[in-house]
């Protein structure tokens, strides 16, 4: 695959150029020297070998044949490579994988159904695995618990949460890893939704 060797920022500040009619007010718009966005649309001008715009002093500038065709074309590029860098943001930080979340039988029913819920919702790549169970085999199936799911015993910015130092028995999570990462702490669901 044959790769141009235009930049980005070239093409941005011929858009830009176009838009604002002028290259000083793409100067202003884009917050550079008007000598940057004239040496950027130069020299794109010169790796493709054709003209763009026609530089009127003091009047601004016109599109010429080649430069209507190229920008028509480059709307989209741009559009599309603002979708593209969405794309990798977003993907870095979604969540994907498994989680396995353990809590007592008893507080299940009234406890995880909003969570879960919530968490499907913002999360919907995460597979979800509940194990219900009492303290003794919460503990030796997950380990340590990593988060604590709402109580009574403590009321933190209008939720409840068991705190880390109680003695009482809580439940507990645990995961086996999601990919990309090395696991997921249930402490990450702080801000989805929970009982109030």
């Amino acid at each position: 695959m044959k790769v141009p060797p235009f930049t980005l920022v070239q093409l941005r500040y011929f858009a830009a150029a176009v838009e604002c009619g002028s290259m000083t007010a793409a100067s202003r718009e884009l917050m550079v020297s008007q000598s940057a966005v004239s040496t950027a649309i130069a020299q794109l001008e010169k790796t493709l070998g054709v003209t763009l715009v026609l530089r009127h002093h003091a009047h601004g500038l016109a599109l010429t044949g080649a430069g209507r065709a190229f920008h028509a074309e480059l709307r989209a590029f741009l559009a599309h490579s603002q979708e593209l860098a969405d794309t990798a943001t977003n993907a870095g930080r979604a969540l994907v994988g498994d989680l396995t979340v353990g809590c007592f039988a008893t507080l299940a029913p009234f406890r995880l159904p909003r969570i879960l819920a919530s968490l499907r919702e913002a999360h919907p790549a995460v597979s979800v695995h509940v194990l219900e169970a009492e303290h003794a085999e919460l503990k030796r199936r997950c380990g340590p618990a990593n988060a604590r799911l709402p109580s009574r015993t403590a009321t933190t910015s209008k939720r409840t949460w068991f705190p880390r130092t109680s003695a009482r028995p809580r439940p507990m999570s645990c995961s086996p890893g999601t990919t990309g990462s090395p696991g997921v702490r249930l402490s990450r669901c702080a801000t989805w939704r929970t009982t109030r």
